[in-house]
């Protein structure tokens, strides 16, 4: 049974009451869980080797897309990181302004074959089927995968 699944059946519950139980929890059961050196499988010490790769779908205006795809340039400042953003083909005034934002080596313009915005969805497809052909071509190997939806709350 989890941990607090029995605590909710018994009732109300305070935020104290459960911090308590938490930290009672942890005192009993912290020390067994850290000597058994758990650790994610396939992981350990020279295994953690790989790039970030970051999928962003940005808003169809090319002055919010220009300034989104800098703005996530400048908060991912690891070189191990590469961010691939996806314009639809139908709007030649974003991909411009998105390949203006300075030539970073960082950066992979996904062009979508679509004359409209495409929904969520379909544009993560796209983006991550160009993540699957970079690493085909031995480009790279993506450690892990953030999906940014930033560029959905500024369209809306």
């Amino acid at each position: 049974m989890p941990m607090l699944e029995w605590a909710y059946r018994l009732g109300p519950w305070r935020g104290s009451d459960l911090v308590w139980l938490t930290t009672v929890w942890l005192a009993r059961r912290g020390p067994h869980w850290l000597a058994q050196g758990r650790r994610l499988p396939g992981r350990g010490p020279g295994r953690g080797e790989g790039m970030t790769a970051v999928l962003m779908r940005i808003p169809a205006h090319p002055v919010a897309a220009r300034a989104l795809v800098r703005r996530k340039l400048a908060s991912w400042p690891v070189i191990g990181t590469r961010v691939y953003v996806g314009c639809p083909i139908g709007y030649p005034a974003m991909l411009d302004a998105v390949a203006a934002t300075g030539g970073d080596p960082r950066l992979r313009i996904v062009v979508i074959d679509s004359p409209d915005m495409p929904d969520r969805a379909g544009c993560l497809d796209r983006l991550y089927a160009a993540l699957e052909e970079d690493e085909r071509r031995g480009r790279f190997r993506a450690r892990f995968i953030v999906l940014d939806d930033e560029g959905d709350q500024a369209a809306n």
